[in-house]
């Protein structure tokens, strides 16, 4: 009867397992991707992540950027708080991208 119940109902183990089985494969496929590279050719590799990353975050840096030019070319203060509170959310944004 336990048996079927274990059948049934898998161990912390096994749900782990079956949760981060898929990631751990995908982790090793790049791994095996990334093993026959130089040191020279990973520090290629990671100017391109970079440059990918800077790309992917332009647009909202260029937003964050404008939205900051308004804010320091008003005079008033409410307007002024407002545009700040803008851009502390474009940010959290921009780092919910990283």
């Amino acid at each position: 009867m336990l048996g079927f119940f274990k059948s049934l109902f898998k161990s912390k183990n096994e749900r782990d397992y079956d949760k981060y089985s898929p990631i751990i494969d995908t982790v090793n496929e790049e791994w095996e991707k990334l093993q026959g590279l130089s040191n020279d050719q990973l520090r290629n590799k990671t100017l391109e992540f970079r440059q990918r990353i800077a790309d992917h975050l332009a647009g909202i840096d260029q937003d964050i950027e404008a939205v900051l030019v308004q804010a320091r070319a008003t005079e008033d203060i409410h307007q002024k708080e407002d545009l700040f509170k803008e851009v502390d959310s474009l940010k959290k944004e921009r780092d919910k991208h990283l």
